[in-house]
């Protein structure tokens, strides 16, 4: 993809995204939105405009292709983001997947539609979950409970050195005491209580994003090391409607990483995986093979995984992922000759 100065965060962005099969899949599935949407022209729409650059993207002549849609439809992904100016790939992120299902959400203009019913836009299906939150009172033993729609996970990697442990970290019971004590309604005073987080929903493609950034916008540059595959069976609540026998297995997709020292400088590339355990890095016009190693020694900043169906072999990868692979590795391999 081209850098039209200052863009390789919407470039890596795009990239991670459209090597997600379940964001592919569905938005292949919009073609039929292509005719019937009321944009005024091409672009207009953001579903229209991520569509069309996807579309284009999958030639097999290893063809360099312009964002032009996306980048000219910037101020509508985020007011805030400037041109020519380097952004935060995981905030623009954020706003791209918001803005799409805005657009989604457009063909129901007329309609009351509740919190709920918003959040379950296609967008929503893929990437949306629910944590649920518990608190305990220590005095009078009574439980808050309370559910949090969410589309990624921000973890915290200042006292982890795996995924693994970061995600055991998010979930942790926390003790509430001090100033952060809990104002029990049974007790009508603030009391030493826990809280705990748990899954209600798993989503089904899991967001997360490591804390790179402290408050004053340097570079946490410490190593994490990440898995190729993830069981988050253990952090689905047990009473959950959703609960399930069978294990809660993900698997790497893509990845966003960042080169530099802080938020507002540096550079954004992404990595996405293939067919049969293949790897490629994505370097604006640059496409790179990576072995398996590689990728796992890589400092991450954005992490995509999609979770398996449960019949699939331990080994394997999701069926979806499947799907146009072979098209796609000759395509990147053409683009390395």
């Amino acid at each position: 993809m081209v850098n039209f100065g200052n863009t390789c965060y919407i470039n890596s962005s795009l990239q991670a995204l459209f090597h997600v099969p379940a964001f592919v899949n569905w938005l292949q599935s919009e073609s039929r939105h292509l005719q019937e949407c009321n944009g005024e022209s091409i672009g207009d729409c953001i579903i229209c405009a991520m569509y069309r650059t996807y579309k284009s993207s999958q030639n097999i002549l290893g063809i360099v292709i312009k964002p032009i849609l996306i980048y000219r439809r910037l101020k509508y992904i985020c007011n805030h983001f400037a041109y020519g100016r380097e952004e935060d790939a995981h905030e623009f992120m954020r706003y791209l997947l918001h803005s799409m299902e805005e657009a989604y959400l457009a063909g129901y203009i007329g309609e009351k539609l509740d919190t709920f019913s918003r959040e379950t836009t296609p967008i929503n299906q893929i990437f949306g979950g629910y944590i649920r939150t518990e608190v305990t009172c220590s005095e009078c033993g009574s439980v808050s409970t309370t559910f949090q729609h969410c589309q990624d996970f921000l973890l915290d990697i200042e006292h982890v050195s795996t995924v693994d442990d970061a995600l055991d970290d998010y979930f942790s019971t926390e003790r509430l005491d001090g100033d952060d004590a809990y104002y029990c309604r049974g007790c009508n005073k603030k009391v030493v209580a826990t809280r705990k987080f748990s899954l209600e929903k798993n989503p089904q493609v899991l967001c997360l994003q490591f804390k790179r950034f402290n408050f004053s916008g340097r570079k946490i540059e410490k190593h994490v090391t990440i898995s190729e595959r993830l069981d988050i069976t253990r952090f689905l609540c047990p009473s959950s409607a959703h609960h399930s026998s069978e294990p809660l297995i993900y698997h790497l997709v893509s990845m966003v990483t960042h080169i530099g020292l802080s938020v507002k400088s540096g550079h954004y590339t992404a990595v996405a995986g293939m067919c049969a355990g293949h790897y490629f890095e994505f370097d604006d016009k640059l496409v790179y093979h990576m072995s398996v190693s590689e990728v796992l020694e890589t400092n991450a900043y954005i992490l995509l995984y999609e979770c398996e169906p449960c019949e699939e072999p331990e080994d394997s990868l999701a069926s979806q992922q499947r799907e146009g692979c072979t098209t796609a590795t000759r395509r990147i391999k053409h683009n390395n000759r």
